[in-house]
């Protein structure tokens, strides 16, 4: 089981890295050929973050997400969740990314950095 698709890209973020700022203000203001945070994936996410192993249902989920991407070939379709880069404030990302790798291994992902400096600076605020 793999997505070939080359429709989706993923905005994993990190915190403190300007992700509000794109969800709000330039992700939202996509073109009608863009598929913004679809519903499934979101679910998929919540059901990914809740289960200890890939179980039945969260096959299930993620080949609702393969049929999504198939039925909108034609559009891309844009996921914006830093919870997909750590757990919390912490950097604990393995299981998560190692999971992408796998089921959503065709994906184009976006991974924002910020100046060192300031991004500590902003993280202990």
């Amino acid at each position: 089981m793999s997505n070939k698709s080359n429709n989706l890209f993923m905005h994993i973020g990190l915190p403190k890295t300007g992700t509000t700022f794109l969800q709000q203000k330039v992700f939202t203001n996509t073109s009608e050929n863009i598929i913004y945070n679809p519903i499934v994936f979101d679910e998929l996410y919540k059901l990914f973050i809740k289960s200890e192993t890939i179980d039945t249902f969260l096959l299930n989920k993620i080949n609702e997400c393969y049929k999504f991407l198939t039925e909108n070939e034609n559009k891309k379709v844009l996921i914006s969740n830093e919870g997909w880069s750590h757990d919390e404030y912490s950097f604990k990302f393995e299981r998560k990314i190692s999971f992408l790798s796998k089921y959503f291994k065709h994906a184009h992902i976006l991974l924002v950095f910020r100046n060192k400096e300031d991004w500590i600076i902003s993280m202990y605020l």
